[in-house]
């Protein structure tokens, strides 16, 4: 009796083992489609585009211009005036 339940527990478990790994080998397959996808799709938008991308980063306040803030408190300052 002891035999049978061992046989029949590691069957069990056997089996559960094998679904994961399908479940895993599917996932795998389904990214390595997406990757292999979004690739060829940033190639071909990198080779079309004319495009010249400018990266926007902190404003310099040059020309003393009110709209622009000068630091930290600024931002605080209007973060507080909405509500923030």
């Amino acid at each position: 009796s002891d035999v049978m339940m061992a046989q029949d527990f590691q069957d069990l478990t056997g089996q559960i083992i094998r679904q994961v790994i399908e479940l895993v080998q599917d996932l795998e397959e389904g990214l390595v489609s997406v990757i292999k996808k979004s690739g060829r799709m940033g190639n071909a938008a990198e080779e079309t585009s004319g495009i010249d991308i400018v990266a926007e980063g902190p404003q310099v306040n040059k020309e003393d211009d009110p709209n622009v803030m000068s630091g930290q408190d600024d931002v605080d300052d209007l973060l507080s005036s909405l509500g923030f």
